[in-house]
């Protein structure tokens, strides 16, 4: 690969910024408890027996169900789980007013459930808020129903408010703390906390306990619910809610979140290393991330797939991985993909999907070249050209080299904090490091 010298100009900040030329709002950490959304959940469960109305051999319906929560806000999730004697496919559908319908529609199973013979879990299913009414179909091959008890839980997650949605996507440009990053490796990128996201329990579980594991193999999932949404946050509390309460889980299975907008949402609490509930039953020795919404027929955004590498490489740079490599995975006794998808575990599954298990095997080369391009930075005074001491405040102009992939100048004010796919992290003389906001890379080796 040819190597390129790159210029890059942004504005230096260290310690207290005072900014002349150009004005740089400086995004702080701030509680988004303070407007916490309120997440509500009721269950029910139905026993069966005589219930059932048959609508033609082979095929039942229960009766109609009201929604038991008032107002639920921004959408109405709905968990299902069931206990069947034989195999069934079970529809469902919903209703403002018990009259008008919608279609009847595929639940698919949650293959991440550690369910019990006979016991099976349905995805996650997002409802019109209006929804007032359930109705499930259930089509059986043996002529019977076969089905012994149905378990619902109702979930309001709460709407997120717009100054909390503002946040999360500013997390992204905020301030990384200082012991997420070490000088000779990879950085973390900016992880939406589960306090910021509106976790009922905040950064701990308060529904079981937890345990640590070491990573050898990173698992992507799809979550196989919506693909849109304008409150992802709400659609992570609804997760949050769905796996503890219907799955009976300790916390989120998945240790990262990623959103369509590239947003990454930390999952099970613990922090780094902490043992997931995603790779059916056998999770020692992984770190699962789950990609928002259901990629069988759709490829994920060019942003959540580059958040996606960017965490993937922090992890594996982290524990050097070689994420091209395929190596023994213990608990599972197989020999799989440092990088792998659920699918390549020990129970069948499509996740995460089929269009986004055929970018797997570019993911891990893509992977393995952010690890590997990491090249020193030179700074000097964007001034002189001189490294002498670098005043706050000033503009810098930084030399490396495959530091990104086209030329860019800033679009305008204010100051973009990404050009070129690159950003530029800056580490003051107390450790604590900033994004730099940029306004020129330029491919040449002339001066400004």
């Amino acid at each position: 690969m040819r190597q390129l010298r790159w210029k890059i100009g942004f504005r230096f900040l260290a310690g207290l910024l005072k900014l002349v030329t150009i004005c740089l709002v400086m995004i702080c950490p701030t509680s988004a408890q303070s407007d916490k959304p309120s997440v509500r959940n009721k269950e029910i469960e139905l026993p069966f027996g005589t219930v059932l109305q048959q609508l033609a051999p082979g095929g039942w319906t229960t009766g109609v169900i009201p929604v038991p929560i008032d107002a639920p806000e921004p959408f109405l999730a709905l968990g299902v789980k069931w206990l069947s004697e034989s195999a069934a496919m079970i529809s469902f559908r919903s209703s403002t007013d018990g009259l008008n319908w919608t279609v009847w529609a595929k639940l698919n199973l949650d293959n991440h459930a550690e369910d019990s013979p006979g016991e099976f879990t349905g995805s996650l299913v997002f409802l019109d808020r209006e929804s007032r009414y359930v109705q499930f179909k259930i089509d059986s091959e043996t002529g019977q129903p076969g089905l012994k008890k149905m378990k619902l839980n109702f979930i309001s997650p709460g709407a997120t408010t717009r100054q909390m949605q503002d946040q999360l996507q500013n997390k992204m440009f905020e301030e990384l703390a200082a012991d997420q990053m070490q000088s000779n490796k990879y950085p973390k990128p900016n992880v939406v906390t589960r306090t910021e996201w509106g976790c009922p329990d905040g950064q701990v579980t308060t529904h079981g306990t937890l345990g640590y594991t070491t990573v050898t193999h990173l698992i992507v999932h799809h979550t196989a619910d919506v693909n849109t949404h304008k409150d992802w946050a709400a659609v992570v509390r609804s997760i949050w809610n769905f796996h503890i309460f219907s799955n009976g889980w300790s916390d989120v299975g998945y240790n990262y979140l990623i959103d369509p907008n590239g947003v990454i949402y930390e999952g099970r609490s613990g922090g780094d290393n902490v043992t997931g509930a995603h790779f059916s039953g056998v999770n020692s020795g992984t770190m699962g991330v789950s990609m928002l919404g259901t990629f069988t027929d759709v490829k994920p955004t060019p942003k959540a797939l580059s958040s996606l590498r960017k965490l993937l490489a922090w992890k594996a740079d982290q524990r050097n991985i070689d994420p091209t490599i395929r190596t023994l995975h213990s608990a599972s006794n197989t020999v799989i993909n440092t990088v792998s998808g659920h699918r390549d575990g020990p129970a069948p599954t499509e996740c995460p999907g089929n269009m986004l298990y055929t970018l797997l095997p570019s993911l891990r080369t893509e992977v393995k070249n952010l690890i590997t391009s990491i090249s020193p930075v030179v700074g000097v005074s964007a001034a002189s050209y001189k490294a002498d001491q670098l005043a706050p405040g000033s503009i810098v102009a930084a030399y490396g080299t495959e530091m990104a992939s086209s030329a860019e100048p800033a679009p305008g004010l204010p100051l973009p904090k990404s050009l070129g796919d690159t950003s530029v992290i800056i580490r003051d003389s107390a450790g604590k490091e900033i994004t730099a906001p940029l306004f020129l890379f330029r491919r040449d080796r002339s001066t400004f």
